[in-house]
């Protein structure tokens, strides 16, 4: 109660605004998050056309260039063939002459087809004269066929080769613009042809971020008029539920002994360059119309409770003036109006009855019964009135043990009990009008129990 930053929950639960703050909740972190995107956007948009530019021109370049993955190893090898040409082409001649001799017939050397063949002959013969032999004719058979396949692939290798000094040139050039790109750009030809790729999609990425933007920008304004229109419907509405809260407590109050109370909850705004937009002038009374107020996950709204327990006194906040029975009796009240809504499940009051007297100890003891029929509640109190509509009645007590101060607490029997209020009352155990007194508190409250019981199945 003492924390203002509880106050505007418990006025959210009081006039069950919950939904329609996590409403507001919801848009805030919806328009936070298109306001980071676009700002995102805006930064990026400096630098995007410079960035364009560099794709465009890297996109030109490789383009112009045309590069194809593995040409440079094949300019490479075939470089290297026609710098070694002459020796080239005389080797595949003495090659292709040794295996099947010259084109012309001219008289050279036995080619090596001739040679295998006349050993399959005469191998084959052998192998009639002496079947041992047969083996090796197989082989001079296979020898003979892997000559021929040999010579074949050597006369189209030799009809395939073509010697021009003057392709040498081109590939040189060739070479030296693949390696200028190469240099420039500081990636291998595979990885420029990718990177072309890439170019093409990062452009049209780039290109799109401006409708992108534009496309955000109308977003973010459709999110801030609904938010607007959240925020300020849940303020009017927090506005009527404080009015209508504060008449509440201030009655409730003044059944515990608090006659002159006055209660007000303050709900207030607080302007924030950076906040929302206020659209009319209606819309948040006190409040010019282009305002901006500070906003949050909560929306537009802080929330106070004041207070002034005596009459001709200003309201303050509830921290500045109310003392600890006050405040005790305040949050009493609070709580026995939030009952039905509050989801606590355990609420302790220490010493809620001080300074009160026993009507209203009575009463009190009333509110702190029906707020126990939905959440534990733990009392400390000197007031038999009060104690008297316990559930369990405990006792603490002090004794000195070995040197130390211990404390010790005791579930009373209902003869103790009567005993324990009755000492309450006038501080003795052995009157007998103070425990009749007492059994009638007890039989008091008890009859109260039954009735409100009774009352809600009827």
């Amino acid at each position: 109660m003492y924390d203002s930053r509880t106050h505007l929950e418990i006025l959210d639960r009081y006039g069950g605004l919950i939904d329609a703050r996590d409403v507001v909740s919801r848009l805030v972190t919806e328009s936070r998050t298109l306001r980071e995107h676009i700002a995102q956007l805006r930064a990026a948009a400096a630098s995007r056309e410079t960035r364009i530019a560099e794709l465009r021109q890297l996109s030109s370049d490789i383009i112009a260039t045309a590069p194809q993955s593995g040409e440079e190893a094949a300019l490479l090898a075939e470089r290297s063939a026609l710098l070694h040409g002459a020796r080239i082409h005389d080797l595949i001649a003495q090659i292709y002459s040794s295996l099947h001799g010259y084109d012309d017939d001219r008289q050279r050397d036995t080619p090596l087809v001739e040679h295998a063949g006349r050993v399959m002959t005469m191998l084959e013969e052998l192998a009639q004269l002496d079947g041992r032999a047969s083996p090796y004719a197989g082989q001079a058979q296979e020898l003979l066929y892997l000559a021929e396949d040999l010579t074949r692939t050597v006369r189209s290798y030799r009809d395939q080769f073509d010697f021009d000094p003057q392709r040498i040139d081109v590939i040189e050039e060739r070479l030296t613009v693949l390696r200028d790109l190469q240099r420039r750009y500081r990636l291998s030809i595979d990885d420029l042809i990718d990177r072309a790729a890439q170019a093409t999609t990062e452009i049209e990425s780039l290109t799109r971020s401006d409708a992108q933007l534009h496309a955000l920008e109308h977003q973010e304004q459709a999110v801030l008029a609904a938010l607007a229109d959240a925020a300020f419907a849940l303020s009017r509405r927090r506005r009527a539920t404080g009015d209508r809260l504060a008449a509440a407590i201030e009655h409730a109050v003044r059944e515990l002994a608090m006659p002159h109370v006055r209660v007000r909850v303050d709900v207030s705004v607080h302007p924030d360059t950076q906040g929302l937009e206020v659209s009319t002038d209606d819309a948040i009374p006190g409040v010019r119309q282009g305002t901006r107020l500070a906003i949050d996950r909560t929306g537009i709204d802080r929330v106070e409770f004041q207070f002034t327990p005596n009459p001709g006194e200003p309201l303050r906040p509830l921290a500045k003036v109310a003392s600890g029975g006050e405040g005790a009796r305040l949050l009493l009240a609070v709580k026995s109006i939030l009952s039905q809504v509050d989801d606590v499940p355990t609420l302790i009051f220490d010493e809620v009855d001080s300074g009160v007297g026993g009507r209203a100890g009575n009463v009190i003891g009333e509110r702190l019964w029906n707020i126990s029929r939905r959440h534990q509640v733990i009392v400390i109190t000197h007031l038999p009135q009060v104690a008297a509509y316990a559930e369990d009645h405990y006792v603490i007590a002090k004794h000195i043990a070995d040197n130390r101060t211990r404390t010790q607490m005791t579930l009373l029997t209902p003869d103790e009990r009567i005993s324990e209020l009755a000492s309450m009352l006038d501080g003795s155990t052995g009157i007998e009008h103070s425990h009749r007194s007492a059994h009638e508190m007890i039989q008091r409250a008890q009859v109260f129990r039954q009735q409100c019981t009774a009352s809600d199945h009827t």
